[in-house]
């Protein structure tokens, strides 16, 4: 029927676990539902396939999520359907209401990003990740297999947040100081 997603065979998600995340994208870029039987067989073998794959080919299933319209929607689906945590543990407590990402105007900052990512994928990867550690992200960009630049970026915009409180009583000679330490894009974001 019309508006539902479902596979084409029943081992379609264990040969290929990166459809689970394009169905999930896919559904949530036209509005559609997974069908039920689709979504039984999002299970632990799934899972477990999933947790297998190479750092890279992930990361690129959610660069283009970033690349959607609605990004958050489809990252709070996956936490939903525990997508992330075989993916790596830290994931699930990531950030979920990222309206900035749905709604990035299309006139950037001028950034120097190598052409490997876009900035907005690159923003969207800082926003997810700000509320984690500088620990935690520094093994989910080991797991995703992230460009340096990623890694830095990501590690900056946590930083930064993590400190916001105690620079509130610095002198702006201070600010200029400790922001000209970060990527440009991790105070952006």
């Amino acid at each position: 029927s019309r508006g539902t997603i479902r596979v084409l065979h029943d081992r379609s998600f264990a040969d290929d676990p990166t459809r689970m995340l394009r169905a999930v994208r896919y559904a949530g870029r036209y509005g559609f539902a997974l069908e039920s039987h689709t979504l039984d067989l999002i299970d632990e073998e799934g899972r477990t396939v999933l947790s297998r794959l190479s750092g890279e080919r992930l990361r690129h299933e959610f660069d283009m999520i970033f690349e959607e319209e609605h990004p958050s929607s489809m990252l709070h689906r996956l936490a939903e359907l525990d997508l992330l945590s075989p993916i790596h543990p830290s994931l699930q407590y990531a950030n979920f209401q990222i309206p900035f990402i749905d709604i990035l105007p299309e006139e950037f900052g001028e950034f120097t990003i190598p052409n490997i990512q876009t900035i907005k994928q690159t923003l969207g990867w800082i926003l997810w990740l700000v509320p984690l550690s500088a620990f935690d992200i520094e093994a989910i960009s080991k797991r995703l297999d992230f460009p340096t630049h990623l890694t830095r970026s990501a590690a900056g915009g946590s930083r930064l947040l993590a400190d916001l409180p105690s620079l509130v009583h610095w002198k702006p000679s201070q600010w200029t100081f400790y922001l000209e330490e970060l990527p440009s894009i991790s105070v952006y974001a």
